[in-house]
Order: C-alpha cells, then sequence, then structure tokens
C-alpha cells in the first residue's frame, strides 16, 4: 500500500497489529512517525524504513515497557534501535520512553551508521532528544554524547548559526552542563538546553 501525500503517522498498536506496518510498500512524503505499541516484534519498524525510505524528521518510540517505574521486561533491543537509527540519515528529533539505555545504546549515538559513509555519526542531523522513564541513563557517557554531536554539528553546520543548540529533555541530567566535556562545548558556543 503506497500512500503518497502521508506526512505523519500515529500508530497505537498491540502485540497482533504491530504487523501492520508490513503493508505499507512506499510513504515517499512521510516526515514524522509516532508509534506507541506493547509488543516484543519492533523488527517491524527497520523493515518499514528500510523497505519505504520515508524522509523522516521526527520520531517518537513508545515502548510502554522496560522503563524506570516498572519491572516490564526490555522489549526493544539496541539492535533494533540501531537498524533504526541508520536508516533515518536526517532524522532532527527523537523521543524514547521506557527504552532501557546500555553501553551500546550510547555507542550507537556516537559511532556512524553503515549507511553514512563520510556523513559522520550516526543521524547527524539529529539536535532535539527526548528520553523519558528511560533505565540506565548515564551521566558521562551523555556528556560524551552530546560533546561527539557538538563536533559534528561544528563539522557539517559552521555557518549555520540556528544549528549551534542540542535539546536533550530527561531526567537525573541537570548536571550535565557543569561536566567538563560539555562545559567546554557551552565555551565552543553551543547552546545546550536540558529539561527535565
Amino acid at each position: 500500500m503506497e500512500l503518497r501525500y502521508l506526512q505523519s503517522l500515529h500508530l497505537s498498536a498491540e502485540e497482533e497489529t504491530i504487523g501492520v506496518l508490513d503493508y505499507f510498500s512506499r510513504l515517499p512524503n512521510l516526515k514524522a512517525l509516532d508509534i506507541f505499541a506493547k509488543t516484543d516484534h519492533w523488527q517491524h519498524l527497520p523493515s518499514l524504513l528500510r523497505r519505504t525510505r520515508p524522509p523522516l524528521r521526527h520520531l517518537n518510540l513508545h515502548t510502554n515497557g522496560g522503563g524506570l517505574n516498572t519491572n516490564s521486561p526490555d522489549i526493544f533491543s539496541d539492535s533494533v534501535l540501531f537498524s533504526t537509527l541508520e536508516l533515518c540519515l536526517d532524522l532532527q528529533s527523537l523521543e524514547l520512553v521506557t527504552v532501557s539505555f546500555t553501553g551500546s545504546t550510547f555507542d550507537m549515538f556516537v559511532r556512524r551508521g553503515r549507511e553514512s559513509g563520510d556523513a559522520g555519526i550516526i543521524c547527524p542531523h539529529l539536535l532535539d532528544i527526548r528520553l523519558f522513564s528511560c533505565r540506565g541513563l548515564q551521566l558521562l557517557r551523555t556528556a560524551e554524547m552530546v560533546a561527539l554531536r557538538w563536533a559534528t554539528i561544528r563539522r557539517f553546520c559552521a555557518n549555520n548559526i540556528a544549528q549551534n543548540y542540542i535539546f536533550l529533555r530527561c531526567c537525573d541530567l541537570e548536571d550535565l552542563p557543569k561536566i567538563e566535556v560539555t562545559k567546554k562545548c557551552i565555551e565552543e558556543g553551543l547552546n545546550l538546553k536540558v529539561y527535565s
């Protein structure tokens, strides 16, 4: 099924309905995708993006499991998240709700995607990162992620003053601007906004 003019899609799905993603063949104008799904079958998402190649700018993923205040098992793997992000080269904003962060999760935000070539780190245009009820967030690893994203911004957006910011919305990271590596970025001109 091709939805040529669809620009925004909000999908709320359970285990038995998430497979609806397999029915889309082309989404040539999809810029915003918001999925709320309590399922462990998120492999449908990377296959959807690989098949339809939408020009996504905004991606919101709500897993409804594995968060801070629940004993639910993690239902969104690092490999699925990486496979998803490497297919979103123009992504500008990302919201993750109840996704558990591991060392591998942090690493994927600072390494090259297989399809990004010389463009730098995965999702090089990603400046607005929102993390809610995510377990495993670490202050120093998040500071490293911000510093590497700032280096990418400076390299590829040097003449665009509007691109000198990173929005990071998450809990328990109010001290991020005080970490040495992020202090240096701020001195270089980074406008870091941390919201809790």
